[in-house]
């Protein structure tokens, strides 16, 4: 069976095991870096939010021999597990007081997001975008996150300029930077299968405390700064994710080239498509004070 055949078929049998009600259909989820996703939508009319339930997954379970109906019930099983029973409050999101305090920034990949940057507030930084996120908390959903998009602007009443502000403002209390030595960062790569290696020592794991986004650490003010002096040198930025950048001393005797390579390896082996940041690096200059992007 084809994939859209299959798209079809779920819809069609998932409509066959809820009431009338409820509304099922599928979304096209674009993530980071233009992934593309199958969103399943089950909507209920006791509930303002439903989960999205991605259909890569259990398409990939049928190809691999579960039958169709084994296929359903267990999707049927994730709509149950995450489903939310009771409407989510959005009336704070109207308000821009109110929500203010809950404005974060990351870093994405702005070439790979070219689509999704003509739709979000954001600034250019390197080869990078600065893009904007709320974070927040209920209790039917827990924790999570939201895009800022640009229709937000205009209904809050704000410029681009005030998001940025704002989330530098919010980032020593909501996402703390974190800097860890680099002993525990490859511990689950093997790079010598790739035929690589790093340097033992003047390294560091560059992050937030959440883990999450961290690479926009580096936006902080006088972050970069904090590093040299770390590190009491000039350094390269590895960008390993879009959680975390590694920051290297210049005085390690690693090229530019076996820079290149490492990243491209990690890129291709240890992350999923949405989490890669680039493939190029970065170098900072104590004197100058200025993060600049070497093309690798």
């Amino acid at each position: 069976m084809e994939y859209i055949e299959f798209v079809s078929k779920v819809v069609e049998n998932i409509k066959d095991k809820f009431d009338p009600s409820v509304s099922v259909s599928v979304q096209n989820i674009v993530k980071n870096n233009s992934v593309e996703y199958t969103g399943l939508i089950v909507k209920s009319n006791t509930s303002n939010i439903s989960p999205t339930i991605y259909l890569e997954k259990y398409y990939s379970d049928y190809c691999e021999g579960k039958s169709f109906e084994t296929v359903i019930a267990s999707i049927i099983d994730t709509y149950e597990t995450y489903k939310i029973n009771g409407d989510i409050e959005v009336s704070n999101f109207l308000d821009y007081e109110k929500i203010k305090h809950t404005i974060c920034l990351k870093l994405i990949n702005y070439e790979r997001n070219a689509q999704l940057l003509k739709t979000v507030p954001h600034r250019k930084y390197l080869d990078l975008a600065i893009v904007y996120y709320l974070i927040f908390e209920d209790d039917s959903v827990g924790k999570g996150s939201i895009l800022v998009k640009s229709n937000e602007l205009i209904r809050w009443n704000v410029e681009e300029k005030d998001l940025y502000y704002q989330a530098l403002l919010n980032s020593k209390d909501l996402n703390p930077i974190c800097i860890e030595d680099m002993a525990i960062m490859f511990s689950d790569i093997n790079l010598e299968e790739g035929g690589l290696s790093l340097p033992k020592k003047s390294m560091y794991v560059i992050s937030n405390k959440n883990k999450m986004f961290g690479a926009g650490v580096i936006i902080y003010p006088n972050s970069l700064n904090t590093i040299g002096n770390i590190l009491s040198d000039d350094y390269y930025l590895i960008p390993s994710s879009v959680h975390e950048m590694i920051a290297l001393s210049k005085s390690n005797s690693v090229s530019c080239c076996e820079f290149a390579d490492i990243i491209r390896y990690v890129n291709d082996t240890a992350l999923s498509k949405e989490e890669i940041l680039s493939n190029n690096f970065y170098y900072y200059d104590r004197t100058y004070g200025e993060l600049k992007l070497i093309n690798a």
